[in-house]
């Protein structure tokens, strides 16, 4: 067994001295920062908002700044230029309180949630302490719902007569 040890110690001690046939590596180099990129905004994009403007539902172009969340016109005014919220009842003491509505000297309440509709689904049949009222397109007589504008983009809040006939 000793003779086996001795070349095996031999070979240990004779790799020690000697240098290494292989250069050594360089360290890696540090990764760059990572680069913040900026967000772009494509300005000649522009989406349709639907809102009330004098008693009038229409569609305004509008853009959305990706870096403040600020909703403009095209021509970089802000959102509300052009729109009260006189014109919507969202705001108002008696919608928050679910009053119920006078139209035509009949009592209408509250239906549902407030929706979303088109522009072109609705009529102006009139209007309640200065927010205008709206009617199904296809429904003018106003045997069912009249519609009052929550909030800007077409958001609407059905009101219903009672007893209305189906």
């Amino acid at each position: 067994m000793r003779s086996a040890i001795v070349p095996l110690l031999a070979a240990v001690v004779a790799g020690c001295g000697r240098p290494s046939r292989e250069a050594p590596q360089p360290a890696p180099a540090a990764s760059p920062a990572p680069v913040r990129q900026e967000m772009t905004v494509n300005h000649a994009h522009s989406i349709p908002v639907c809102v009330v403007r004098n008693g009038e539902l229409t569609q305004v172009a509008m853009r959305i700044d990706s870096a403040t969340g600020d909703t403009t016109t095209l021509d970089g005014q802000p959102f509300t230029l052009g729109t009260t919220t006189a014109e919507y009842a969202g705001d108002t003491e008696w919608y928050r309180r679910n009053e119920p509505i006078l139209f035509r000297g009949i009592r209408h309440i509250k239906y549902g949630l407030p929706l979303p509709l088109s522009a072109a689904e609705l009529v102006g049949v009139g209007e309640y302490r200065g927010v205008p009222l709206f009617a199904a397109a296809e429904d003018p007589s106003i045997r069912s719902f009249i519609y009052i504008p929550e909030r800007p983009g077409c958001i609407f809040q059905r009101y219903e007569p009672p007893h209305r006939q189906q």
